[in-house]
């Protein structure tokens, strides 16, 4: 399994249920395992497409929605349609997330 960064803020993961993030890599759900309780809610935003660019566009909606006790990490998945503008992208899509 191999991961790479596609941005500040975000990942590509490869298999579902990983991902990356800079100098990371780890099962979701798992990463903050070792931290305390407040430091472990981290919002894992997964963008069901492949883009990167609308990731990162999520990601900064979400940051600043939530603030800076919230942190977001985005996941863009490997595989599947760049957008989901139709059901059967959205079927597409699933397997990812």
């Amino acid at each position: 399994m191999t991961s790479t960064a596609t941005a500040p803020g975000t990942a590509t993961a490869t298999a579902p249920g990983t991902a990356t993030a800079p100098g990371t890599a780890t099962a979701l759900g798992t990463a903050t395992t070792a931290l305390p309780r407040a430091a472990a809610r981290t919002v894992v935003l997964i963008n069901p497409n492949t883009s990167a660019a609308t990731t990162a566009m999520m990601t900064a909606i979400a940051r600043r929605t939530l603030g800076p006790a919230r942190p977001v990490r985005g996941v863009t998945v490997a595989r599947g349609p760049l957008m989901l503008t139709d059901p059967a992208a959205l079927r597409a899509a699933a397997p990812e997330v």
